[in-house]
């Protein structure tokens, strides 16, 4: 009877801390693998030496050798629970965790599109400057041409002024001298 007692609170202490926050789960794996371990060492020495069969219908049943250097979920694998409460807690844990790691796997991609984008990007603003350097040039290009031409045009306006000045002359000095040098 005092066996049962215990057992029953050594449950109820496993039943509070499952329900406890997930951080605190893999100390309390831990825990739960020490205090097993003793039940079970204890079952064994009461069984070898009293004649009454110890049943331990309510508690974890171990179906691995637990080592302390698991990890918290190979741990909770290694456990199965025969109280339906607690099997579905930990079933919830278990969609928990398979919504986690589908979260993570989904920051993961989108990380390595924005990744790829951000690399898109540089090689866009790349490109962009590039041109913007293009056609600043040719900007000063036009600009310089422009200005030729304007000297060009001021330049060849004052040699047909002079040469209009010349022929005006010529013409002036033409009507002097003889029509024979015209022909």
């Amino acid at each position: 009877m005092r066996q049962q007692n215990n057992h029953i609170q050594n449950l109820h202490l496993i039943a509070a801390r499952l329900s406890t926050a997930k951080s605190n789960q893999k100390s309390f794996l831990n825990e739960s693998c020490q205090i097993l371990t003793q039940q079970t060492n204890l079952s064994i020495n009461q069984s070898f030496s009293s004649p009454k069969y110890i049943s331990n219908q309510h508690s974890f049943i171990i179906t691995q050798p637990v080592n302390s250097s698991m990890s918290m979920r190979d741990t909770q694998q290694n456990f199965k629970c025969s109280s339906p409460s607690m099997r579905i807690q930990t079933e919830n844990n278990e969609k928990d965790d398979k919504k986690q790691q589908q979260f993570i796997e989904a920051t993961f991609k989108l990380l390595a599109q924005n990744e790829k984008l951000e690399k898109l990007i540089s090689q866009q603003n790349e490109m962009l400057q590039m041109y913007k350097d293009d056609k600043k040039e040719l900007e000063m290009t036009i600009k310089r041409l422009n200005q030729e031409i304007q000297f060009l045009k001021e330049a060849n306006q004052k040699q047909v002024s002079l040469l209009e000045k010349q022929l005006k002359q010529v013409k002036g000095k033409s009507y002097h001298l003889p029509k024979k040098l015209f022909k």
